[in-house]
């Protein structure tokens, strides 16, 4: 970095790796993602950098955060809609793209996860309150990784009972191990934050609300991109 100032010069080089440059610019170029880019970019966005700013930052510094903003960022706009967001299916999409291609999980592991979001998603009733989602959201939080696992185990009854479609369970021994293994290498945290957001955007395919919904929901456009950060879309650069 130079600066016009007395203090001694610094050069600092940062090396981005290929398949994240290659999915920014294909994510940034594809119409069927724009949507869910358009919401990355809310959710780095802060009062004093534009979204593409502090992206750019995190593709360098930390890219393994890049889900768990989509998720946290979801599952605000979600409390603040008091419902599913609209734009639940878009970052499930664009959560599942960044798992696959730059961070290379295998396609069969991570529909493992969309099959079970799913079935989440179907033990949702009709009369349950906001509540219920707020719950569900906060199973999800940093170190609440056991809290999740006995909620899946208690829920696992209610679908033997009461959901035998198929004679699937609620999730598979497979889907533990996924969301649950305790090796040092293992993924789950990543795809803990891609059940969350593929349960959301499940619930809302499904059209459901709680029945305690607000009447008014908060306006949001997620393709309504701050100018600063409209060449990270139309251009396919990162300022």
């Amino acid at each position: 970095m130079f600066t016009n100032n007395n203090q001694d010069q610094s050069l600092a080089s940062h090396r981005l790796v290929q398949p994240l440059a290659e999915w920014l610019r294909t994510t940034t170029r594809l119409p069927t993602r724009r949507r869910g880019f358009a919401c990355l970019l809310r959710a780095c966005r802060t009062d004093k950098n534009s979204g593409a700013h502090n992206l750019a930052w995190r593709v360098f510094h930390r890219p393994e955060s890049l889900p768990a903003t989509l998720a946290s960022h979801l599952v605000a706009r979600s409390e603040a809609c008091g419902a599913p967001a609209p734009e639940s299916c878009a970052v499930a999409d664009l959560t599942g793209s960044y798992l696959h291609e730059v961070m290379h999980m295998k396609e069969k592991d991570l529909a493992e996860i969309r099959q079970t979001a799913q079935r989440v998603a179907a033990l949702f009733k009709i009369d349950d309150t906001g509540g219920e989602l707020t719950g569900f959201h906060a199973l999800f939080r940093a170190g609440r990784g056991s809290d999740l696992r006995n909620w899946l185990q208690r829920h696992s009854v209610e679908w033997v009972l009461t959901r035998p479609q198929d004679n699937a369970p609620l999730i598979t021994e497979r889907g533990f191990e996924l969301l649950f293994s305790p090796s040092q290498d293992s993924n789950a945290w990543f795809f803990r934050q891609y059940l969350l957001t593929c349960a959301l955007a499940d619930l809302h395919r499904r059209g459901w609300q709680p029945k305690d919904a607000k009447a008014t929901v908060e306006d949001f456009d997620p393709d309504a991109i701050d100018p600063t950060d409209t060449d990270a879309l139309e251009e396919g650069t990162l300022q």
